[in-house]
């Protein structure tokens, strides 16, 4: 009885570890900022927007790590693909001389690693096309660069639709 006591305290624990770094994050409109989505932003978040019509930024911060840009532009026929999209930015980060793999991937998006002077980091990339508009969202370099994957997943699956 009282190994089945410490079980369960076990396992209650690692509940609540792995539970605490998204329990912060609560669905968020973005519609102020003239963007038509949600995400999962942290309840601290600031939020820093540039809006020039055809082209639109948003950059999310707040203390604990999560750094997110979202860019919002209009899409001609050609960019509303997402297979294409995918693809093309795919390419352009392989070319890049501190690509070293990509370490998730999803039909709208991916989680890549880069080496800079033999520091790993890690960055993502996702897309959706809503309406005329093509909205990428990436890790925001703000702050420096990403070194904690598990950061990086947690804003990746925070952009996608809930």
């Amino acid at each position: 009885m009282r190994n089945l006591s410490l079980l369960i305290a076990i396992v209650a624990l690692i509940f609540a570890a792995c539970g605490s770094e998204k329990s912060n994050l609560v669905d968020t409109s973005l519609l102020q900022y003239n963007m038509p989505i949600n995400i999962m932003a942290p309840t601290s978040a600031i939020f820093d927007n540039s809006d020039l019509g055809d082209y639109n930024s948003l950059d999310v911060q707040d203390t604990m790590g999560y750094r997110l840009a979202i860019e919002s532009d209009i899409a001609g026929s050609l960019d509303k693909d997402l297979t294409k999209i995918i693809e093309d930015e795919k390419a352009l980060i392989k070319a890049d001389s501190f690509f070293v793999a990509f370490e998730k991937e999803t039909d709208e998006g991916f989680i890549y690693k880069i080496s800079i002077d033999d520091e790993e980091a890690y960055d993502f990339k996702y897309f959706r096309i809503i309406g005329d508009r093509k909205y990428t969202f990436k890790g925001s370099l703000v702050g420096g660069l990403h070194k904690d994957l598990k950061a990086v997943e947690t804003m990746f699956d925070a952009v996608q639709p809930q």
